[in-house]
């Protein structure tokens, strides 16, 4: 994927598609487990999901990475 074309897919996953997922999760009793460090715990901060872009296989291909 050339590197306009994965900014563009991020850009609308973030904008798009994430806010309404999150949504219909906890519309639904959605149940999450996460593993925080104590100081984290403490501090009330909630997991996050990140979008980024990292090298693709060829010259010149990016893809789109996510972490959740």
């Amino acid at each position: 994927m050339k590197i306009d074309s994965a900014r563009a897919l991020k850009a609308e996953i973030a904008t798009r598609i994430v806010p309404g997922a999150i949504e219909a999760i906890r519309a639904q009793g959605g149940l999450s487990v996460t593993v925080l460090s104590l100081e984290k715990a403490r501090t009330g901060v909630e997991p996050q999901l990140a979008l980024g872009l990292a090298a693709g296989r060829g010259a010149g291909d990016v893809t789109l990475a996510v972490r959740l």
